[in-house]
């Protein structure tokens, strides 16, 4: 399988955690974790059924993936998430050395623009960003 038809697979994953999420009236987003071309995680948003901060689709799958490798560094792994990530699960994903993630657009959001949003959002540049 070519990787766009990949791409196109895991992203399809991740709208079907999205749905669920919309099912039990969670944000409708979704996430899948990709390490070695196997889904190690996949999740939605569960923060009203757990009534947890951290219950955002991106964060279970790095707890989840970080279970799977046995390790804090996920740096051999690619998020496919249907919406760019806040700026809490960018940050987590800058901790785990993700080495990128593609959003529903399709489109690969490199560590780097990771980086200057979060500065630009730290120097009152960037507001409210979802």
């Amino acid at each position: 399988m070519e990787q766009t038809q990949l791409d196109e697979y895991y992203m399809r994953l991740a709208l079907e955690e999205a749905m669920k999420a919309a099912r039990i009236d969670e944000v409708p987003i979704g996430a899948v974790l990709v390490y070695e071309g196997e889904v190690i995680a996949k999740a939605h948003n569960r923060r009203e059924h757990d009534q947890h901060t951290f219950s955002h689709a991106e964060c279970v799958v790095i707890r989840e993936g970080n279970a799977h490798v046995g390790s804090w560094r996920l740096e051999e792994c690619t998020l496919y998430v249907t919406l760019e990530p806040c700026p809490m699960c960018a940050g987590a994903l800058l901790q785990a050395g993700c080495q990128g993630w593609y959003s529903v657009h399709g489109t690969q959001r490199p560590v780097l623009r990771v980086l200057s949003t979060i500065f630009l959002m730290m120097n009152g540049l960037i507001i409210g960003v979802k």
